[in-house]
């Protein structure tokens, strides 16, 4: 097979040609790119034959692996026809080097293969980390025998919110996998964009729809301006008004509309980051309720085996001889099953069940607590039951980064949106616990304290929410409440979940929702509510 690997400058100039890329003229849509790093040429060509311009119910060569001297079985399918633009490299530095030119010249790898050990320099864990410092978008698919360490490593790479950015492939391995996990990330990554673009656009309508009210008011002011300087004309300005205000009412009715659905999308999408977390939380009890049933069941199996042994003694009780001898035999029976070892341990094994049960309730009721339907009629509520419904549904996310202090006081049920109000404590406890990970901390020393009381003599519930995070300084301080105003990267955060407490507190329940912040030292958060 020719070699196929492109040397730096070369795949540059494959990537920055016209013929290569998308053409208004011809319609034609540009190849995707992909990049496979492995030390052995062999597999190199076999990658490129596979992804490189191969037709509907070709014969393709098994991929094999010189090194192990194993390889996949034959594949002879006839997988789609598939045709990518493939740039190879035999090391982890010339992979980084290959990406860094190439992204220099504004062009990007969409997908790309690494092979997990690589002798010489870096692995694969350590090329993609390296890689997705030029191109954070970048999708990976590691290429390994060992599936447990590499994995998890590559795990934490990602992250939790980009767990679609990256795939595996075991070895051996066969060129459909190959063509699928290309195909299914190509995919992934097409969806991200199309989502980036969406909310590009919306955020240029705001701006537009913004802009056009300010048009509006400024028509508006003119209006009243002819009003008094014409009195002549006094009925005909009128008119224009009364006309003017129609259309402004109905402009923020529907401005209203859209915050409810802006609002609604917020707590969607926080429900899904939480999904995971929540299915593992809930994982963890199920597997060990799964093995202690299965501990009971052959206990009593062997308890049965014990008992069945002494009937037949008992049985046998007028023939003494007999008698004697199944005793012996029951006795045997007994020493081999270890009673004395399962009468300690079955009462532990429906404990533990139990207990499990208990967890599993608990986050059930939670979940069921927190998704309080939403309504525009306030109800007596009770804040502090709901403070520790969304503390238990956001455990995954502070576990590992906080401990949670609660000082919740005896207060009255308040009238209050319910729902309303989880979603705030939610981006309130979920924003503390990403600052304190920005701070460096972990559960040792990450704090979150949450306290509430009535405050009688002003007549408003106090609850506060305070962490040992990163801080804010005064800018961000002024600009947190902002609509789709963030500090967080891109994919942590969308800058709507403050400004939507802010919405909630202080629009919809005549509240106050103010912050304290100190760079270095924490943020706290005070939120008050009419009683």
């Amino acid at each position: 097979m020719s070699q196929h690997r492109a040397e730096p400058l070369e795949a540059i100039r494959d990537l920055a040609d016209p013929k290569a890329r998308d053409s208004a003229a011809t319609g034609k849509q540009a190849k995707h790119t992909i990049l496979v790093v492995d030390d052995e040429q062999g597999l190199l060509d076999s990658y490129v034959h596979y992804l490189s311009n191969t037709k509907t119910g070709s014969k393709r060569p098994a991929l094999r692996s010189s090194r192990r001297k194993a390889a996949a079985s034959p594949n002879t399918s006839t997988a789609p026809g598939t045709d990518y633009h493939v740039l190879t490299a035999t090391t982890g530095e010339q992979a980084v080097e290959l990406v860094r030119d190439i992204y220099q010249q504004g062009s990007r790898i969409d997908v790309g293969f690494f092979d997990m050990k690589m002798p010489g320099g870096i692995d694969g864990l350590e090329t993609i980390r390296q890689l997705l410092e030029i191109d954070p978008d970048l999708y990976c698919v590691i290429v390994t025998a060992y599936q447990d360490k590499p994995l998890e490593e590559l795990a934490k790479v990602f992250g939790d919110d980009r767990k679609d950015q990256w795939d595996y492939i075991s070895k051996p391995f066969t060129g459909n996998e190959i063509i699928q996990k290309a195909s299914n990330l190509i995919a992934a990554a097409e969806r991200r964009r199309d989502y980036t673009r969406l909310e590009q656009g919306l955020l240029s309508s705001i701006d537009q729809f913004e802009s056009d009210a300010e048009v509006r008011a400024r028509e508006l002011a003119g209006a009243n301006r002819q009003l008094h300087a014409k009195q002549t004309a006094l009925q005909g300005a009128l008119d224009k008004l009364v006309e003017t205000n129609m259309r402004l009412q109905q402009e923020i009715k529907e401005k209203s509309r859209i915050a409810r659905e802006l609002q609604v999308a917020q707590k969607l999408e926080a429900v899904g980051q939480l999904a995971a977390g929540i299915a593992h939380e809930i994982n963890t009890p199920t597997q060990y309720i799964g093995n202690n049933i299965h501990f009971l069941v052959e206990a009593f199996g062997d308890l049965q085996a014990v008992v069945s042994k002494f009937k037949e003694a008992y049985e046998a009780r007028s023939d003494v001889e007999s008698c004697h001898r199944l005793l012996l035999a029951a006795e045997k029976e007994a020493d081999e099953v270890d009673i004395s070892f399962l009468y300690e341990e079955i009462p532990d094994a429906f404990s533990a069940i139990s207990q499990g049960i208990t967890t599993i309730s608990t986050i059930v009721g939670a979940m069921r607590n927190f998704a309080h339907p939403d309504s525009d009629l306030k109800e007596l509520g009770d804040i502090n039951r709901a403070i520790e419904s969304t503390l238990a549904v956001a455990h995954s996310e502070y576990r590992y980064l906080a401990t949670i202090e609660t000082s919740l006081d005896e207060i009255p049920l308040i009238p209050c949106l319910l729902g309303g109000l989880n979603q705030v404590f939610l981006n309130i406890i979920v924003n503390a616990a990403h600052a304190i990970a920005d701070a460096g901390r972990s559960v040792d020393t990450g704090w979150i304290r949450i306290r509430t009381h009535a405050d009688l003599d002003s007549g408003m519930l106090v609850i506060t929410f305070e962490d040992n995070g990163c801080g804010m300084d005064l800018d961000t301080q002024e600009r947190i409440f902002d609509p789709f105003f963030t500090t967080k990267e891109v994919g942590r955060g969308t800058g709507q979940g403050l400004a939507i407490a802010r919405d909630i507190v202080v629009d919809k329940h005549g509240g106050q929702l103010v912050t304290d912040s100190i760079v270095g030292h924490g943020t706290t958060f005070t939120i008050l509510l009419p009683l």
